[in-house]
């Protein structure tokens, strides 16, 4: 038996796989064609009608056994935990710390998230990654203070040009499909615009947390769905809803 189990222990450890420093520079110049943008844009759209539980990324949870552990209880998807884009393009210790995975992952259906405010560094850390998971995700949603110093997250929702030119650099550039996860807006009418922008630029799926960005630690209070509602009736691509994990609220069989 502790033969068997030392055995296990190897295999499983063989099976991880991170992004080394024997991954060759990605070509940035890279250029997709036709019929792979097409590919990229309905990807989750031909996949989201068996995603029902998708597990958000969160800091210091979402590592590879957290998700393996929700994928044991029922999970579809799941999102790696935020990752730095500079810091994964500019350094090979912070790829192999920030980033483990499995062969088997992918089949699971896996999303890495990347934070950043530069477009060619999120391409750049996107291609580095393509052939570990299924899609890269922007995350405009961060509502910290660690992220208004980095200037990421949601302190870039009022910068569109460039937040445009970030998804739309990775669409074009990057094999793997692109998705963004968002806060709502102060109105419903600039989260939609807000959502129609990102998925012209590219983005084949959204997420939205149901909060604004100043909706956090003694002020978090309650989502609100009806942004998200509202959306969802003019995206052409399928969008996610996040937040109120612990509300048991109606609207939900309404989205």
């Amino acid at each position: 038996m502790a033969e068997s189990n030392s055995s296990d222990v190897m295999s499983s450890k063989a099976d991880l796989l991170h992004v080394g420093k024997n991954i060759i520079e990605p070509d940035p110049e890279f250029l997709c064609d036709q019929s792979l943008l097409e590919a990229k844009k309905n990807y989750w759209k031909e996949r989201i009608g068996n995603i029902k539980k998708v597990v958000a990324p969160m800091v210091d949870q979402s590592e590879l056994a957290f998700r393996e552990f929700m994928r044991s209880h029922g999970a579809d998807l799941c999102f790696s935990p935020m990752i730095h884009a500079h810091l994964f393009t500019t350094d090979a210790t912070y790829r192999k710390v920030s980033l483990s995975t499995c062969k088997s992952e992918q089949e699971k259906l896996f999303i890495i998230q990347f934070c950043g405010n530069d477009p060619h560094t999120l391409l750049m850390a996107s291609r580095y990654v393509e052939g570990f998971c299924n899609g890269v995700d922007l995350n405009l949603g961060c509502p910290q203070l660690i992220a208004k110093k980095g200037n990421y997250g949601a302190y870039l929702q009022e910068k569109r040009e460039l937040i445009y030119e970030m998804v739309n650099k990775v669409y074009l550039h990057c094999k793997l499909p692109i998705s963004v996860k968002i806060r709502v807006q102060d109105t419903v009418e600039d989260t939609i615009a807000y959502a129609t922008m990102l998925e012209s630029a590219g983005a084949s799926m959204i997420t939205i947390h149901g909060r604004t960005r100043d909706m956090r630690g003694p002020n978090t209070g309650i989502a609100d769905w009806k942004h998200i509602a509202a959306v969802k009736k003019v995206l052409n691509i399928p969008l996610i809803a996040n937040g109120n994990i612990q509300v048991n609220t109606e609207l939900f069989k309404k989205i």
